[in-house]
């Protein structure tokens, strides 16, 4: 919309539109350095008879 209200004469920078960091998706989010769990269940298949 401020492109368009420059071309009607505004004088909006679109460059700075949207700049703070929790706008843009470029996030990395670190592993987790904890080994698994050893005593966590792990899925088995169903028994069938």
């Amino acid at each position: 919309m401020l492109a368009v209200k420059n071309i009607l004469g505004a004088k909006h920078d679109l460059w700075e539109v949207n700049t703070e960091r929790s706008y843009h998706e470029e996030f990395t989010v670190e592993k987790p350095t904890t080994p698994p769990d050893e005593n966590r269940l792990e899925a088995t298949p169903a028994l069938t008879s």
